[in-house]
């Protein structure tokens, strides 16, 4: 990462961060803690290779369901260089981040030091006699529509007002503690120059900067918003969660953009769509670029796929998260064999034939994650990025976002859809306080039926006993839920499948150890042992009958010892949970799916 800092200083690598880190934890907008720096990550606006052509077909990547739902052409991979170091320490500058929080801190002479008043080029260090090296100040402020700006340390000790000597300076603050006390209770904040004094806790109190208006700083593009901002400043650690929530959408690609023939389109994407209204170059570009020895492909096969991608670009067909659903769904019920999709049914254990259809063996997939915005103090919700209220990472909406491919392997369950809804008629009204609690939070899903509950249950289970028997650790696996949006209408795809994958950046994805869970044998006696597990839980007979676990209340019976898994495994934060779904209560197993098992 290149921090951009004053034209006088230089500049230079101050750490490294994986691919897939810029898209989720530490994304544009986010602030991080390195060896010597803390920074935060720039904006598009600074990734100045993405515009440049001769980076197009290197970093660009196209999944069309993708951008059809996000509206844009195309997504761009962060830069990662693969530049030979010249010596230890010479690394690339690849993704640039400034320099946040701008207020720094002397640990010798506790005082707080605006880095811009600063000359010296590489470490900041006071003006102390000790010329100690300055590290950030742990305080900042965050506002829920995504601005931040450094803790107003001035304004805070001097309780809004000026100071009262003449002689006062930003620079004459210190932040000091109190001896034999830890943690907030003993930080407090001292002006030099008129004697002031003031405790950092207070500051963490509710409506404690009511009367300090947001500015709108957003460090990130190097600019204000323009909109008046009403909401209240809250101080955080800049190292704390709240400080940023990525808001990510992913897809995968499926037929027909899984095919060979479109990943040598895709490679060569930004060449071909130029030379579309020339026939002899883009012939002889085909020929020379894409087409090889063996192959099996003509110039005319290029030609009609290129169309059909060029159509479906033109056609400017929007689309919704649960077409992107469906079609998946679609793809994952058949037997396909393509260059990033490959899918082979297995048998169906004959124990569980009564309520599973099909298990699907996904040998090859791949996965485009894009990171579209972020949020902070509180986690997004789904009408966030509907009503354009998640922080922007770029100061002008552009026709790409950042994005990284990750691929892998998994097994598809396809459940016989009519149980389901036998099921559904004997538990009657058991999720209606479910779904208040759902409608009374912040964290709603347009996918919420009493059975995704039950998809989404059997799939935490599922994944929680394939760690113990295939060795995964549980944050290396993940769900997709397939489950119908709205039963009342007769043309609803009726949707019941999950898909237990795992995907990396890796070009080669995993090695097949997941995919073979799915072998009848295997498969068979890892929902044996899931239903086992299931049954019985270490905090019963209190867990299998809460109506109200979790963040919102939006658990039944799923707590840690259980059902929650990792939040990166999970597509909804731990939440619409229930094991006596599945299993039954103590009283009544008759409310489990599976009870006949």
């Amino acid at each position: 990462m290149l921090p951009k800092l004053n034209k006088q200083r230089r500049k230079k690598v101050v750490g490294q961060i994986r691919q897939t880190q810029l898209i989720t934890t530490f994304g544009c907008g986010s602030v991080v803690d390195l060896l010597d720096n803390t920074v935060i990550i720039a904006g598009t606006d600074f990734w100045d290779y993405a515009e440049d052509p001769a980076c197009k077909d290197k970093y660009v990547i196209y999944e069309e369901n993708l951008q059809k739902l996000l509206d844009v052409d195309h997504f761009v991979l962060p830069k990662i260089e693969d530049r030979p170091q010249r010596f230890p320490g010479d690394y690339s500058h690849d993704i640039p981040a400034f320099i946040f929080p701008e207020i720094l801190y002397c640990p010798s002479c506790h005082r707080l030091i605006d880095y811009h008043r600063l000359n010296t080029a590489g470490k900041f260090r006071c003006f102390c006699k000790n010329k100690t090296n300055l590290l950030p100040a742990r305080f900042i402020l965050a506002c829920e529509n995504g601005h931040l700006e450094d803790f107003p340390y001035y304004w805070w000790v001097h309780r809004g007002k000026e100071c009262k000597s003449p002689k006062g300076r930003q620079h004459n603050i210190l932040l000091l503690s109190r001896p034999g006390t830890s943690g907030l209770e003993g930080l407090y904040l001292l002006c030099k120059d008129c004697g002031e004094t003031r405790s950092m806790k207070s500051a963490f109190q509710s409506d404690a900067l009511k009367d300090y208006h947001c500015s709108g700083n957003m460090p990130w593009i190097r600019k204000k918003d323009e909109k008046t901002c009403d909401k209240v400043m809250r101080p955080l650690l800049r190292s704390a969660v709240s400080v940023y929530y990525s808001v990510n959408y992913s897809a995968l690609t499926i037929p027909p953009w899984s095919s060979h023939i479109q990943q040598l389109i895709n490679a060569n994407a930004g060449c071909l769509f130029d030379f579309m209204d020339d026939d002899y170059m883009l012939n002889n570009f085909i020929k020379r670029k894409i087409l090889y020895e063996n192959c099996g492909f003509t110039t005319e096969d290029v030609i009609k796929q290129l169309k059909r991608m060029d159509k479906s670009r033109k056609a400017k067909e929007a689309k919704e998260a649960k077409n992107i659903l469906e079609d998946e769904y679609k793809a994952l019920c058949s037997e396909t064999d393509d260059e990033e999709f490959k899918t082979q049914f297995s048998q169906v254990p004959a124990k569980y034939a009564e309520y599973i259809d099909k298990v699907v063996l996904v040998k090859k997939l791949k996965e485009v994650l894009a990171l579209v915005g972020f949020k902070r103090i509180k986690p997004y919700i789904e009408s966030d990025v509907e009503n354009g209220t998640i922080a922007p990472l770029s100061s002008k909406k552009k026709n790409w976002y950042p994005a990284v491919e990750l691929r892998g392997e998994g097994i598809f369950i396809k459940f016989n859809y009519e149980k389901i809804k036998e099921w559904e008629e004997r538990v009657g009204s058991r999720y209606d306080i479910m779904k208040e609690n759902m409608e009374k939070s912040l964290r709603k899903t347009d996918k919420y039926l009493p059975h995704y509950v039950l998809l989404h249950t059997i799939a935490h289970l599922l994944i929680r006993q394939l760690t113990l028997q295939c060795g995964y650790s549980s944050a290396a696996i993940k769900e997709r839920i397939y489950s119908s949006f709205d039963e009342e209408k007769e043309d609803e795809e009726k949707m019941a499948g999950i898909l237990i994958y795992t995907a990396s950046p890796d070009s080669e994805g995993s090695l097949g150890g997941l995919v073979r869970q799915g072998e009848p044998e295997r498969f068979q006696e890892i929902l044996d042992n899931m239903l086992e597990e299931a049954k019985w839980c270490s905090s019963d007979p209190l867990c299998i009958n809460m109506k109200g676990q979790g963040t919102f209340s939006l658990n039944y019976a799923a707590c840690h010892s259980c059902a929650l898994l990792p939040e990166t495994s999970c597509e909804i934060s731990n939440s619409f949970l229930d094991r006596a779904a599945v299993v039954g209560t103590l009283e009544d197993r008759n409310l489990g799916f599976l009870e006949g098992i």
